[in-house]
C-alpha cells in the first residue's frame, strides 16, 4: 500500500536535501578552509540554502493561510515570510539565469 506525498511533503524533503548538501560543504569548509579562489569550490552553498529557505517559506505560508480565517492578525506574518520567500526566489532565478 503506497502513500501519496502532498506538495508540502515533497517540498520539505527537497528543502532538507538542499540544506543537507549545504551543510556538508560548510563542514568541509570548517575543516579545510577555502577550496581555492572561492570559499566553497564549485558547490553552490548559497543556492542550496536559498532553495531550502524558499521551500520552507512556501510550507509556512501554506500553513499560515489555513489559520488566517481564525486569526486575521497572521496576515502580517504571512507578508513577512512571503518577502523572505521572494528574496530567495529572486536569488535562485538570478543564479540559474
Amino acid at each position: 500500500m503506497g502513500t501519496s506525498m502532498t506538495r508540502n511533503d515533497r517540498a520539505s524533503l527537497i528543502a532538507a536535501t538542499q540544506a543537507g548538501n549545504a551543510m556538508v560543504e560548510l563542514m568541509r569548509f570548517h575543516a579545510e578552509g577555502p577550496a581555492a579562489v572561492r570559499a566553497f569550490d564549485d558547490v553552490a552553498v548559497i543556492c542550496f540554502l536559498a532553495e531550502a529557505l524558499k521551500l520552507a517559506c512556501d510550507i509556512e505560508i501554506d500553513h499560515l493561510e489555513q489559520l488566517r480565517e481564525r486569526n486575521p492578525s497572521i496576515a502580517e506574518e504571512i507578508l513577512a515570510v512571503d518577502h523572505l520567500r521572494r528574496a530567495a526566489a529572486t536569488h535562485i532565478e538570478a543564479w540559474a539565469g
